[in-house]
């Protein structure tokens, strides 16, 4: 899942605004995140608990971007996929050396620009798991 600016001619958030987004991605606990000045990308592992924190993140994102005019150009990408990671031996993802990497952050990344594209890819994401 992406946060991430849509204005393409803005330097992204700052010191004001980036930890307020930072903040929102990990209050759903993904197994790993990265951010940079355009936005956070947190990763998850397909699971309905997965799905429950995803569709909590994007309820909360868009009442910032409702209610917070600095986050009205936020987008919301969403992707489904697989993707490389390092795990430890209880299954969980290590993110200290590298993040995950994959297509799949790319597509997600990609789909931030596409408004409401997001609640078509959870939904399809969901049938995906409960199918």
């Amino acid at each position: 899942m992406c946060l991430g600016d849509t204005d393409t001619d803005s330097l992204g958030y700052d010191e004001d605004t980036l930890p307020i987004l930072w903040e929102l991605a990990a209050s759903s606990k993904p197994a790993a995140r990265t951010f940079n000045n355009r936005g956070a990308v947190t990763y998850y592992v397909s699971s309905r608990r997965a799905i429950a924190a995803v569709e909590a993140l994007v309820a909360k994102a868009e009442a910032l971007r409702d209610t917070d005019s600095r986050f009205a150009t936020l987008g919301i990408g969403l992707a489904e996929g697989h993707m490389v990671a390092e795990f430890d031996w209880l299954g969980r993802v290590k993110s200290d050396r590298f993040t995950p990497l994959g297509r799949t952050a790319n597509d997600a990344n990609g789909l931030v620009r596409q408004p409401l594209k997001y609640k078509e890819r959870l939904r399809e994401i969901k049938e995906s798991l409960w199918t």
